[in-house]
């Protein structure tokens, strides 16, 4: 509560410290902006969504990308206003939503992203719940920066929920979500549990399985340590001159001393940011040599980056390759300006069996389902 009393601040406003002398003019001004600022709070369920690649789209093509973007935001403002919730926020290629039903805010997501499949941009949506402040035509809050952090996470044509939202939606018959696990997010002082609907989210399934081929927490901490000493091996190698091995064995440190466990938390956050970016540059490389029927764009990336020197890399390259071997084959037969689906018929109508691995390879990248 705001008093101010003989033109005086109120000091329950400062927490007990000395009240301030305030002029008569300021007063008026003080108190409207501290009611713009401090806005109305309440427990929400926040929605959050942007395009992937959108930067890269608009270079290669702003007034086709913007004109693909007003039509999918008509769906997505549609959706919102459908099942209740209200659009707080649009920021270029991204909408921030508030609803009351946690399950309204799940249900408006699937639908948008079921209406958005065919689209050629692909959405990110995340959802999350708690408290939120409202003001000035925004929201504000640990609840929209959690929001925000899952969102960026979350993989393109899918949508992603923290714990919280899947507890508030239990017994309303909605489709079970994916298991992401538990991530720290940066700045987030606690895990956070995800969860989506689509696909599974980049931690959960890139991570786990199309990067590290592998599952578990265990080798997924193996590979983010191969990875750090593969990017970072000479701040690897300056902490362990200063400090010896004792970061790598159970030594216990000096009280106090957290110069080594900040310069690996620093790593490891460093790492964490760059396999994500790579992540996402080569999901929007790939979009693209789809759309452009281009498999060598695919490989050229490969090739130039680090993702192509590590064993998951070199299993792409390796069906890109194939790829690259079909569509040329097709062309032959079907002509050099043939489309993805001509050329996949003529592979088909082929009985050579040593083209058997490549077609099946070129299908799976372009033919488009029945």
């Amino acid at each position: 509560m705001l008093i101010i009393s003989d033109g005086y601040l109120g000091k329950n406003l400062f927490q007990g410290k000395e009240m301030l002398p305030l002029s008569n003019q300021f007063i008026p001004m003080f108190v409207m902006l501290f009611h713009q600022v401090q806005g109305h709070q309440s427990l929400r369920t926040v929605v959050m969504t942007d395009v992937a690649g959108f930067t890269e789209l608009m270079r290669a093509n702003e007034p086709h990308t913007l004109s693909l973007l007003a039509a999918d935001m008509e769906v997505l403002r549609t959706k919102i206003s459908q099942y209740g919730g209200e659009v707080i926020k649009v920021s270029g290629d991204g909408i921030l939503a508030l609803f009351e039903s946690a399950p309204k805010a799940v249900r408006a997501c699937i639908d948008s992203q079921h209406e958005l499949s065919h689209s050629s941009l692909k959405h990110r949506i995340a959802i999350h719940a708690g408290e939120v402040t409202v003001s000035g035509g925004d929201a504000y809050g640990d609840t929209v920066n959690i929001c925000a952090r899952l969102e960026a996470i979350t993989k393109p044509g899918t949508v992603s929920a923290s714990k919280i939202v899947i507890d508030l939606i239990r017994s309303q018959n909605l489709p079970e979500p994916s298991k992401g696990g538990k991530i720290q997010l940066k700045g987030v002082d606690f895990p956070i549990e995800m969860f989506s609907w689509g696909d599974t989210t980049r931690i959960g399934k890139i991570w786990r399985e199309r990067i590290l081929g592998i599952g578990g927490i265990a080798a997924g901490v193996a590979i983010i340590g191969g990875y750090i000493a593969f990017t970072s091996r000479a701040a690897s190698d300056q902490i362990a001159k200063s400090k010896g091995n004792s970061h790598l064995t159970s030594k216990k440190q000096t009280p106090g001393d957290t110069s080594v466990a900040v310069t690996a938390d620093e790593i490891l956050d460093q790492a964490y940011d760059e396999v994500l970016q790579e992540i996402e540059e080569y999901d929007s490389v790939k979009t693209k040599a789809v759309e452009q029927v281009d498999p060598q764009r695919v490989l050229d990336w490969l090739k130039l980056n680090p993702l192509g020197q590590r064993e998951r890399g070199k299993r792409e390259i390796e069906h890109w390759t194939l790829v690259l071997t079909a569509m040329n084959k097709g062309r032959e037969i079907a002509g050099s300006k043939s489309t993805p689906d001509e050329i996949v018929q003529a592979l088909e109508k082929t009985s050579d069996p040593s083209l058997a691995v490549a077609i099946k390879a070129f299908a799976e990248e372009f033919k488009k389902p029945k």
